[in-house]
């Protein structure tokens, strides 16, 4: 494949096409500049000049991030910056999901983009809550020394502007814990008390348990493989959606609301009938979970509790009402 075939099959890709990033990888050198002028061109371009060029972005961050090309580490952290719909966009949940592991991979040595990132009250949530998890990554890995990475957590005490739902301030605590920084849990509690750490993204016993397993040597243990570099990029993103494909998502609209409302009530009975505390969300005496527009249904007295994410697509406005997509709200979660 000459570069242009394999910037073709990287546009055109629904999910990871491994031949074409075989024939990247073996023409390294060659694609570097190339998959960083993608990503640049990415950053600044009008969004209707975007239309599919999702997919060809998604995969040449992951491709400079699998391949540890230092010389991407801007032009990546300059996209990340940029605003939420554009990431949604581009990314997709790759800003939750593979994101800091990525931006590990491509630190040239230089903090000060990440720390842009985080202090910016412009850039998404998300992606300056990961950015902690990539310096954390970083101080793990001695590329950060410890006392500068607490030195900067103890200025960003109540310095994090546009943060209005407190995601960034609890991945602020959470990276204190995850280091075992004792010394700032004053700062943590004081923030804890003020409101502006959510219980929802972490709570205060969650905090101390995680500062205690740091403590006792599990620094930055997180989940799976949440806190290591990104590795292959074939076998990392095995069976993710790399772009929406038009078709299904056509099919996906046709779909009547009420036959989905009646085929979630079918199997919530169902269920129900053979497992009560399947998953613990239709356990008895459970609180009702459900959103609006969701059915939910009850025996004997007792109220079950649907999923609400059942027939909720990735690109669908989340149920909670928060107006975003729900790859980009509650799906992050679930």
């Amino acid at each position: 494949m000459e570069s242009q075939q394999i910037i073709a099959a990287l546009r055109e890709a629904t999910s990871v096409p491994a031949e074409a990033v075989r024939e990247a990888t073996s023409r390294r050198d060659e694609m570097v500049p190339v998959l960083i002028g993608v990503v640049a061109r990415s950053a600044d371009a009008p969004m209707p000049a975007l239309a599919g060029e999702d997919g060809l972005v998604f995969l040449a961050v992951h491709l400079l991030g699998s391949w540890r090309a230092t010389p991407a580490y801007r032009a990546v952290a300059d996209l990340l910056a940029r605003d939420v719909e554009r990431l949604d966009m581009l990314l997709g949940d790759a800003v939750a999901f593979t994101i800091h592991r990525v931006m590990f991979n491509l630190f040239d040595g230089d903090p000060a983009p990440l720390m842009d990132l985080i202090e910016n009250p412009a850039a998404d949530c998300q992606v300056r809550r990961r950015m902690l998890d990539t310096m954390g990554m970083l101080t793990v890995a001695g590329r950060i020394e410890r006392p500068a990475m607490a030195d900067y957590l103890r200025r960003l005490e109540g310095n994090l502007a546009g943060d209005p739902n407190g995601l960034v301030s609890s991945g602020w605590a959470e990276l204190i814990a995850q280091l075992g920084f004792s010394d700032l849990r004053g700062a943590v509690e004081q923030s804890f008390c003020a409101g502006i750490i959510d219980p929802q993204f972490l709570s205060h016993e969650d905090f101390e348990r995680m500062l205690a397993d740091a403590q006792a040597g599990e620094v930055m243990a997180g989940i799976g493989d949440e806190y290591r570099p990104f590795g292959d990029i074939v076998s990392e993103l095995r069976g993710w959606t790399i772009r929406d494909d038009p078709e299904s998502e056509a099919d996906r609209e046709d779909i009547d609301q009420e036959d989905i409302e009646e085929e979630v009530v079918r199997i919530a009975e169902s269920l129900r009938q053979r497992e009560p505390a399947l998953a613990g969300w239709d356990a008895p005496g459970s609180p009702a979970m459900a959103f609006p527009g969701m059915p939910s249904i009850g025996l004997g007295g007792q109220q079950t509790v649907l999923n609400p994410y059942r027939y909720v697509g990735r690109n669908d406005p989340c149920p909670c009402g928060s107006g975003r997509k729900f790859k980009r709200c509650c799906g992050q979660w679930k």
